[in-house]
């Protein structure tokens, strides 16, 4: 079984990216788990300064992505990048994954691929 750890960079209740990734999880082939994480609100900012001090939300999380065979991100563009929330669990993400490279964490030599989609020409507020 391939299980592949989804992660939208909405926060919004009715986020187009968290459709889009459910949708992969109910179309996923045989053989295939997509599991929609659902607790990126819920961590605390990144600060390296807290590192051994995680919450239990960064740890749950952290043993979520330690057990995947793969990473799926849909994430909304704002003011031409990604999310806070996402930039935020990217800088997270960079950091577990040196300490796996330096040998101090096991980690799964994880692929991570990005899933995107455009809802009209124009960004606006109500991108999500």
């Amino acid at each position: 079984m391939t299980r592949i750890l989804a992660i939208s960079g909405s926060l919004r209740s009715r986020s187009s990216n968290t459709f889009l990734l459910e949708a992969a999880a109910l179309l996923a082939p045989e053989g295939v788990e997509i599991t929609v994480y659902r607790g990126l609100g819920n961590l605390p900012h990144f600060n390296p300064d807290l590192e051994g001090l995680e919450s239990a939300a960064a740890l749950q999380y952290r043993r979520q992505l330690q057990e995947a065979d793969g990473v799926l991100i849909s994430s909304p563009e704002y003011a031409h990048g990604v999310t806070g929330v996402m930039k935020n669990d990217s800088a997270r993400r960079q950091r577990w994954r040196h300490d796996c490279l330096s040998g101090t964490h096991e980690w799964r030599d994880c692929n991570t691929r990005n899933l995107s989609h455009r809802r009209s020409t124009h960004s606006d507020d109500r991108a999500g």
